[in-house]
């Protein structure tokens, strides 16, 4: 019987901690933490850890839209590198290193389906606006604080001194992979 009993609360321990995970939102081992983006309202909206934000975006152009779904945001760059992607728009572009002041990438990007992203820039003037080729834009202040909190959500987050250490490095890029997918989601 105390045998029984035993194991009866061990089994029921093993229980609360198994679905504490699923509790807590962090199914299939994602992130509590959800960015929505309305591409009419040009809108990046933040959902969960850390309270609720929203940021101004620029998006795609009509001849290259940023494209509506479901994803994850799985990797996040810090000072990232640009390489022209395939396309007519992009032909005779060349590669622009980690800090160059021609990278259109800004300071961080966060990754969701690639070539798509959502990363930082200086044209300001750009944002609120349908801009880029595809990609989801926000200042380079924004991306940085954005970058912060996915990498915090996604398990992936060292420290401040850590991130201030990229942050200064700004000709070193830094691919993080996170530990939790955080979901995004696209809508018209």
């Amino acid at each position: 019987m105390r045998q029984n009993l035993s194991s009866a609360l061990i089994c029921a321990a093993l229980l609360i901690v198994s679905t504490a995970g699923t509790a807590l939102g962090r199914e299939n081992n994602q992130a509590t933490l959800r960015l929505k983006v309305s591409l009419g309202e040009r809108a990046l909206r933040v959902h969960g850890e850390g309270g609720r934000e929203t940021y101004k975006v620029a998006i795609g152009k009509q001849d290259h839209a940023t494209p509506t779904g479901s994803w994850h945001i799985d990797r996040v760059d810090i000072n990232p590198d640009w390489t022209p992607p395939e396309g007519e728009w992009a032909q005779g572009k060349e590669y622009k290193r980690p800090g160059h002041p021609a990278n259109p990438m800004g300071r961080a990007r966060l990754v969701f389906q690639p070539p798509y992203s959502i990363h930082g820039t200086d044209e300001l003037d750009s944002i609120g606006k349908a801009a880029s080729h595809g990609s989801i834009r926000l200042s380079n202040k924004d991306a940085v604080e954005l970058a912060r909190r996915v990498l915090q959500a996604g398990d992936s987050w060292e420290s401040e001194s850590w991130f201030k250490r990229m942050l200064d490095s700004s000709n070193e890029m830094r691919q993080i992979k996170l530990k939790r997918p955080v979901p995004i989601e696209i809508t018209e």
